[in-house]
């Protein structure tokens, strides 16, 4: 099982959006996904239509027990699985210490016979449930919006996961920041996009997924946007996030 961590320290870039493309792409090859849910909000969880966890599935509050937990996962439908965040209770590990981190990254590690791929949607901040996340990863993924503020968290988002890759996961491989939400008839988001190539090179992956109404549309529906796609915009926007997730997922299984 690979494993995948959908990082940003900034909330609103397309972070939950990216993971659930991710998952509906890979289920799409034949691959069995387990999607983890690391964001005490929950998104994830209700984009999979959890929006309150079943006791009876395994959460990702067990997932730090210190107690051995022996409870089935939850499916999404018959090549996906998902560990919900659980209740308000996450938020009490935004504080854990490194020896809790651990405990989840040896249950996940666990889980790694049964599935193909993992992907774990992080909160909106540096604390202790995005380390675990990145602890627990084979490679990290950066979805980011253009503005100043998140221009400006990258450097900050970069030093963190050089952090675990030097202190907790050495095999941490950081696949690079993917542009959201760009608007490609703006010439100051062009020249911010190439501001963001001249600085950071090749952590900025050639695709780039810009703003379009049907990908709000598709998270609503709880599909992904290439789902039968009407009119030429969806069809702009199902082309640029299935070759996006097919690039990604092509360097994750290499």
């Amino acid at each position: 099982m690979k494993t995948i961590a959908i990082a940003n320290q900034k909330g609103g870039v397309g972070k939950t959006t990216l993971s659930s493309h991710l998952a509906f792409a890979a289920a799409g090859a034949n691959m069995r996904v387990l999607l983890v849910d690391f964001d005490p909000q929950a998104s994830l969880s209700l984009g999979c239509n959890v929006a309150v966890p079943d006791p009876a599935y395994l959460t990702t509050l067990d997932l730090f027990s210190e107690r051995p937990v022996n409870k089935p996962l939850q499916p999404v439908d018959d090549h996906m699985s998902i560990i919900p965040a659980g209740d308000e209770e996450l938020y009490e590990y935004l504080g854990a210490t490194t020896d809790v981190l651990l405990r989840a990254r040896a249950m996940l590690r666990a889980l790694a016979p049964k599935f193909d791929l993992c992907i774990i949607d992080t909160p909106p901040e540096r604390n202790s449930l995005l380390i675990g996340a990145l602890a627990s990863a084979d490679f990290v993924i950066v979805p980011m919006t253009l503005g100043l503020y998140e221009m400006g968290g990258v450097s900050k988002l970069f030093n963190t996961i050089q952090g675990v890759q030097a202190a907790l996961n050495s095999d941490l491989r950081n696949l690079g920041i993917l542009l959201m939400k760009t608007n490609g008839r703006s010439a100051k988001e062009r020249a911010m996009v190439k501001a963001m190539r001249e600085e950071h090179g090749d952590y900025v992956l050639s695709a780039e997924l810009p703003e379009r109404a049907a990908v709000r549309q598709a998270v609503n529906a709880r599909t992904p946007v290439w789902s039968n796609p009407r009119g030429s915009s969806h069809e702009k926007a199902a082309k640029e996030w299935s070759d996006a997730c097919a690039m990604i997922l092509k360097e994750t299984t290499k």
